[in-house]
């Protein structure tokens, strides 16, 4: 079988693999002889999806707004888009580098309604679409029932989805949006704790390469893992998954540092 990894993350980390031999990429216990090569089309493009609902009113919708101010005012080249969503999603800013005009809607955002996660999601995507690749970084401190086909969608345009969770939260489902499209799931505990979640998958935007190899050791074998790691910075990254039918579950990934990200739908298995 031939597998192709996308791997996602700081430019230094992710352009290794391309520069530097002594990184190490293994499939179910062997050491395999790989290719690395960036994506020249790849943006980094962020979105960030808000839940706006009701139960953001007061403290919890003044710490996401401070936790997004401070992620736009220390971004640097790279163009955000802010939804928010409630009973339906709306547009605060479409794609920019303007940071003031983005930190002028954020003051703005208000709050009201349920909480209808897809709405927020299928915006997302219409605002990153168009070139591949590209981050949604969705926060949501409540719950509602999802049509994962707009997930479905979001692999397709290569779009990675950061999940961040707090308070009364589905946490299998934000995993399971994580999961399905490469991203990371991050759980604060309280909503104080936003701004330095918000910080912590900021250091996995940048670029994108692909990685292929093809399996020669044991292959029959159906249930199998991918892992890299990089020789200079030391981080590292952990799939499993299983030949012909649908990918297993990450081990846990809290262990897992912020610096690379596997996306498992970029798997080709022929």
């Amino acid at each position: 079988p031939t597998v192709s990894v996308m791997v996602s993350g700081q430019e230094d980390a992710v352009r290794s693999f391309v520069e530097d031999a002594e990184n190490a990429v293994r499939d179910t216990r062997s050491a395999v002889d790989w290719n690395a090569e960036l994506l020249d089309d790849f943006r980094g493009d962020v979105c960030c999806v808000v839940d706006l609902s009701g139960s953001m009113d007061g403290e919890p919708l003044e710490n996401a707004r401070s936790a997004l101010a401070d992620f736009v005012r220390s971004s640097e080249n790279i163009q955000i888009s802010l939804v928010g969503f409630a009973d339906t999603a709306s547009l605060y800013n479409s794609l920019t580098t303007d940071k003031a005009s983005l930190l002028s809607q954020i003051e703005i955002m208000g709050n009201g309604g349920g909480t209808n996660i897809t709405s927020g999601i299928e915006l997302g995507v219409q605002t990153l679409e168009g070139a591949y690749g590209g981050f949604m970084l969705l926060m949501t401190d409540g719950q509602s029932d999802i049509d994962m086909s707009m997930v479905d969608r979001a692999v397709e345009a290569g779009i990675t989805i950061h999940t961040i969770g707090f308070g009364d939260v589905n946490d299998s489902l934000l995993q399971q949006i994580a999961d399905v499209t490469g991203g990371q799931y991050v759980r604060a505990d309280s909503s104080e704790e936003l701004s330095s979640v918000y910080g912590s998958l900021q250091g996995m935007l940048g670029s994108k390469a692909k990685i292929s190899y093809t399996i020669t050791e044991n292959p029959d074998e159906t249930d199998r893992y991918v892992y890299l790691q990089t020789s200079e910075y030391g981080s590292s990254a952990y799939r499993a998954y299983t030949i012909g039918s649908q990918l297993e579950e990450d081990e846990d990934t809290e262990n897992i540092p912020v610096l690379l990200s596997v996306q498992p739908q970029t798997y080709s298995l022929s």
